[in-house]
This record gives structure tokens, C-alpha cells and sequence, in this order.
């Protein structure tokens, strides 16, 4: 593959990155409006129909579903995209990324190494 048409590749995968980090925000933004919305329609009244309880909860379980789903595909396409990102930054790293003998890590061989850090 051509040196211009990897970088091309190489930049299309970061932004379908940061595309996908957007899309995490704002479908966890749509989930707290529909949760509030649900919880409002459910304490607006003060004697609720039986009905309308169920009705509610079900729709809230119905929203959690869809969230969840949602964010597991979007695990799932992170993860795929991270993979392909450092295969091509290894292919970067033979020719370019190495300046006075210090390695010099792309963005998705950093984001790979990040430490995950617990709340201790």
C-alpha cells in the first residue's frame, strides 16, 4: 500500500474513532433524558393507574435494553478499530516514528497501554 494512501487510511480510522467516542456521549445524554422523562411521567400524578407503573417500568427496561446493545457494538467496533490502528502504526513505526532512538508511540498504541486505575 502507498505511503499516502495508509496515512489517508490512518486518518479515517481516528476519526471514525473520535466519531464513535461522540456517538458513546451522546447516546449516554439521550439515556438520562429518557430516564428522567419516564420518571417524571411515572411520579407526575399522585395516584397513578396500576397501568401506567407498569407501562413506565417496562418502557425504562425497553430504553436500558436498547442503551446496552448499543454500547456493546460500540465496544466491539473500538475495540476492531484500536486493532487496526496499531497494525498500521507498526507499519509507520519501521519507516518514520523513530527520532534519536527514542520510540515514539502512535495514538492507539497509547490508548492500548493506558493503565486502568481503580477508585482506591
Amino acid at each position: 500500500m502507498p505511503e499516502n494512501d495508509r496515512k489517508e487510511v490512518y486518518r479515517s480510522v481516528v476519526d471514525y474513532h473520535n466519531s464513535l467516542v461522540l456517538m458513546r456521549f451522546t447516546v449516554a445524554g439521550l439515556y438520562l433524558a429518557g430516564s428522567a422523562f419516564l420518571i417524571n411521567a411515572l411520579f407526575c400524578n399522585t395516584q397513578p393507574w396500576w397501568g401506567t407503573k407498569i407501562t413506565v417500568c417496562f418502557m425504562g427496561l425497553v430504553l436500558t435494553l436498547i442503551v446496552f446493545i448499543i454500547e456493546v457494538r460500540t465496544r466491539c467496533l473500538l475495540k476492531n478499530l484500536g486493532e487496526f490502528g496499531i497494525k498500521i502504526e507498526e507499519k509507520f513505526k519501521h519507516e518514520s516514528l523513530n527520532v534519536n532512538c527514542v520510540e515514539i508511540k502512535g495514538f492507539f498504541g497509547l490508548m492500548k497501554n493506558q493503565p486502568i486505575r481503580s477508585m482506591d
